[in-house]
């Protein structure tokens, strides 16, 4: 299994964290854009630094070609500013797991943002 991070900056876009929230968060409630390969996505931001993000989890390394994320290249103008991949080694549900604390420590560090909870 695979872990993707993609972010855009939104510097030179005429989008804003807003205006993603309203063309992308309603539409992927429908589940229209769920490939059997995607376990589970969720769309990340920093209105603060103006970024705008995403993590897949996948079977496959197909999942970097989400129509979700090709969506988001289309509003924004252009493709993921970043992106890193991951072997997935383990998963959990529930309460937050030492993965979880590992994944969350290595996104501060690499990145200029951080994961909001919903």
């Amino acid at each position: 299994m695979y872990a993707v991070v993609v972010r855009w900056s939104l510097a030179d876009s005429s989008q804003t964290v807003e205006s993603l929230q309203r063309h992308l968060l309603g539409h992927e409630e429908s589940g229209v854009d769920r490939p059997v390969d995607v376990i589970a996505m969720t769309w990340i931001d920093d209105p603060a630094e103006g970024w705008w993000g995403a993590v897949l989890l996948g079977r496959s390394m197909e999942v970097m070609g989400h129509p979700a994320l090709q969506r988001a290249s289309t509003l924004i103008g252009c493709p993921p500013t970043d992106q890193w991949s991951f072997d997935l080694l383990s998963w959990t549900t529930g309460g937050q797991s030492r993965l979880t604390e590992l994944w969350l420590d290595l996104l501060s560090r690499s990145t200029p943002f951080a994961l909001r909870a919903a």
